[in-house]
């Protein structure tokens, strides 16, 4: 299958997402989710019935930390931080459907807990007028 993390296009997009590069192109966020996925045959926020559980996980994981680390990063603009903010759920709903035992609630419970905590201390931040 064919790896999203290593496509050129997929690469500079990631990029301007994390550095808020392009701060009046919300729709970038949207583009990127629904063009990186965990494999080249699906597009979506559906768990993939082509990639084993563990691959889909850890895609996912890695575009909710590019999200979490862009809401995190106060030398971004606090519009583009609301932007990754709103779409940040998007990687964490697909996170909740591949629950299937109890280690993977776990885990996204532990994602949300991150989320929460920095959703608290970044707040101020990000209601700041841009």
């Amino acid at each position: 299958m064919n790896n999203p993390f290593q496509d050129p296009e997929l690469i500079e997009i990631r990029a301007l997402i994390r550095s808020g590069r392009e701060p009046d192109n919300p729709q970038l966020i949207n583009q990127w989710l629904h063009r990186e996925s965990c494999c080249a045959n699906r597009r979506g926020i559906r768990p993939c019935t082509r990639c084993s559980k563990e691959r889909q996980q850890n895609h996912y994981e890695q575009q909710f930390y590019l999200l979490l680390d862009t809401i995190s990063d106060e030398l971004i603009s606090p519009n583009w931080r609301r932007c990754c903010l709103d779409a940040i759920w998007q990687p964490l709903h697909v996170l909740h459907q591949l629950i299937h035992n109890e280690q993977d609630r776990s885990r996204w419970l532990q994602l949300r807990q991150e989320l929460s905590l920095c959703s608290h201390y970044v707040a101020p931040g990000l209601t700041a007028i841009s």
